[in-house]
């Protein structure tokens, strides 16, 4: 059975009439419009894990500002961005810069990309402050490090895949 997904095995007059017909553009066999794909999957995924993580930080500043403390409602006031220094808004700039992850899109902003998530690694597995908010004793479910490592990990694999 062939891959009619990546478009192997479609020749070109193939490929002019499901573009004509059907506005379908398949990648030449052996091109990159799989890396762009893969790339595109990789940043939908990405997508999906910070916004279960943003969610499960809005939980815990709920129980945060509950709290008499001040120092925990100021805490709260800073969500995931501030728990991760600023390396969430550094990705997420650098993967709107990426576009839809085309050969082009990849080489110019790839680098930048890359550069982010391991900014953005660097601090999941490193920051203290991650390990306790994961940990913490609010009775709230997070899971920074294991929702956003593996999202980190297919965001890099694809990327480095594309290059």
């Amino acid at each position: 059975m062939s891959d009619a997904g990546s478009g192997a095995g479609i020749d070109t007059a193939k490929r002019t009439w499901l573009k004509a017909m059907l506005g379908v553009d398949l990648p030449e066999a052996g091109g990159s419009g799989g890396g762009a794909t893969a790339v595109l999957a990789a940043k939908t995924a990405w997508q999906s894990a910070i916004e279960a993580v943003d969610t499960q930080i809005t939980g815990l500043q709920s129980a945060l500002k509950q709290n008499e403390s001040e120092a925990l409602k100021s805490i709260a006031e800073f969500g995931l961005g501030g728990v991760t220094r600023g390396s969430k808004v550094k990705l997420a700039a650098a993967l709107m810069e990426l576009g839809d992850g085309s050969p082009a899109a990849v080489k110019k902003a790839g680098p930048k990309v890359l550069a982010a998530i391991a900014g953005f690694r660097t601090i999941i597995t490193a920051d203290p402050r991650v390990a306790v908010v994961d940990d913490n004793p609010f009775n709230v479910a997070v899971s920074i490090k294991g929702t956003l490592g593996p999202a980190l990990d297919g965001l890099e694999k694809a990327l480095n895949a594309a290059a």
